[in-house]
């Protein structure tokens, strides 16, 4: 998989080749309307994206119903887990549109040497090689993106509950110690960049401009 076609934010990644979403790796399910939904949304962070927006780039000959937007919304809500009144990642700007607020990271090619990440109940033989297929973390290690990226899956995982025991292997002087000191550099990092676009959200010039609600339906157009 080309590292270029992926889009990557809090262990999720838009497959831009395949044509799917994945949460460490994995398919979540999604119609395919509002996979092209989401992948339009990340494709342009921070922008409003009117409904006029979509509709040309999405429906370019077809005629549809502004409901047909919201439920792709709201289906992507659900697979993300987002709640659409305090949103981590898709934000209704009232009567307007919608807003990816979630920090992203581009994958890039990076020319990188293998580690070994265990999980527990795994023996070292039997350990995945993780490889430059994997998504990076916007980080200052140079050449590491991929690891940190297995790193942070695992994280999250951890996070959810899934006890995780992981083993970071190689040989000397390729940077491990490095590597393990930069993770958590990297996830402070991340963090940060959502708290500050939180305490952005929470200015009264922004909340003003943004709203809670969904977008109005100024009339429908049929299908």
């Amino acid at each position: 998989m080309a590292a270029r076609s992926l889009l990557m934010f809090f262990g999720y990644a838009v497959d831009r080749d395949n044509e799917q979403l994945l949460l460490d790796n994995q398919p979540v399910r999604l119609t395919n309307k509002a996979f092209t939904v989401l992948r339009y949304l990340v494709e342009h962070p921070g922008q409003l994206v009117t409904k006029d927006a979509f509709f040309a780039a999405i429906w370019p000959e077809t005629i549809v119903s502004e409901t047909t937007l919201t439920n792709c919304i709201g289906e992507l809500r659900l697979a993300l887990a987002d709640d659409p009144k305090h949103p981590r990642f898709i934000e209704t700007v009232h009567r307007r549109g919608y807003r990816f607020i979630a920090p992203l990271s581009s994958p890039q090619p990076v020319v990188s040497y293998q580690f070994s990440v265990l999980s527990k109940n795994k023996k070292p033989a039997s350990a995945p090689i993780l490889t430059t297929d994997n998504c990076q973390l916007t980080t200052r290690l140079v050449g590491r993106e991929a690891e940190l990226t297995q790193l942070h899956n695992l994280f999250i995982k951890a996070v959810n509950g899934e006890r995780q025991m992981v083993f970071v292997t190689g040989e000397a002087g390729i940077g491990k110690t490095t590597l393990i000191e930069t993770f958590p550099q990297s996830r402070e990092s991340e963090a940060q960049a959502y708290e500050e676009h939180q305490k952005a959200k929470a200015c009264p010039a922004c909340a003003s401009a943004a709203g809670t609600g969904e977008p109005s339906r100024r009339g429908k157009r049929q299908k």
